[in-house]
């Protein structure tokens, strides 16, 4: 359930393509909207900073928030804002927390001081450490997004045949309720041969093959029927292929998908994970909204 949705912004239109979606989502969901600002030292390297010393900017900074807040009708009430003062990375940490959100909005493109990409670096370093998803919106064409929301009707969900991959189902079936959409698991067999990198005519031995896709049909069909028992509508794909990202971005990418869902870490064997890297190039080369979650430590 979507409760509180936390929406970083760094002033800039590219960081603003996420509030429309934000807002789309929190009104169907019933939720509040907190839109967060991190007012970063200039010069970081001094302890003793504070925003004391810079109230224009940061009266500046609160204008712009309140401007952003004022007439968005969520409901009866507005989205609530605030300038926290720090490092980006570890504030927006520290304020997920302490504000209990749901769900993280935010684009993967910024700016911020002297040019950087500020909110490049902070969405990887947001989506590898939050602790609750993070929906991550790409500017469109270099510039803010105009979209009036969003419709997530057909969501991608990439499974790798592990628990842990299991953990995007709860916010991915959150998404779907909200949009009346449908969820397609997909898991991704790559050869036991490639993976390791040894040149397999054919794609190797084609008994292995086939047992390599049963069971992953097998295991996404057991899924989907779980899911269909509690109203939702599923489907299944099975795509054999060299480079996990690289099958999960063409099949994203080329087909009618809104969204893609995936966890950031996944089994640990070779032949069958969705790690870190393949979330990283996932969200690095899709030129549609990611769906990103830390899996909680195993028991």
């Amino acid at each position: 359930m979507i409760r509180s949705i936390l929406v970083p912004l760094d002033g800039s239109r590219f960081s603003e393509s996420a509030l429309p979606v934000a807002l789309d989502l929190a009104r169907k969901a019933h939720a509040s909207v907190r839109l967060v600002m991190v007012h970063e030292p200039i010069l970081a390297m001094v302890p003793a900073w504070s925003e004391k010393e810079d109230p224009e900017e940061r009266a500046h900074e609160l204008e712009y928030l309140a401007g952003l807040s004022a007439g968005v009708d969520l409901l009866g009430t507005a989205p609530t804002y605030e300038v926290i003062v720090g490092e980006a990375r570890t504030a927006l940490m520290k304020t997920a927390e302490q504000t209990r959100s749901d769900l993280i909005v935010m684009a993967t493109h910024g700016r911020g001081a002297f040019s950087r990409f500020w909110l490049g670096s902070v969405a990887d370093h947001v989506m590898r450490h939050a602790t609750v998803p993070v929906l991550l919106i790409r500017p469109l064409n270099g510039v803010g997004r105009t979209t009036n929301g969003c419709a997530y009707r057909n969501i991608l969900v990439a499974l790798d045949l592990s628990t842990a991959s299991e953990a995007i189902l709860e916010p991915a079936k959150a998404l779907a309720r909200l949009n009346q959409g449908q969820l397609t698991l997909v898991n991704v067999v790559q050869p036991a041969g490639l993976m390791l990198g040894y040149p397999v005519p054919a794609y190797g031995d084609p008994a292995r093959l086939e047992a390599q896709r049963a069971e992953a049909q097998e295991y996404l069909d057991g899924v989907a029927a779980r899911l269909r028992t509690e109203g939702l509508s599923v489907a299944t794909r099975v795509v054999v292929g060299a480079g996990i990202a690289t099958q999960l971005l063409e099949l994203f990418q080329k087909g009618h998908f809104d969204l893609m869902a995936l966890t950031t870490a996944g089994a640990a064997g070779l032949q069958r994970a969705i790690v870190g890297s393949v979330a990283d190039k996932v969200v690095r080369g899709a030129e549609k909204p990611v769906l990103v979650l830390r899996p909680g430590e195993s028991p």
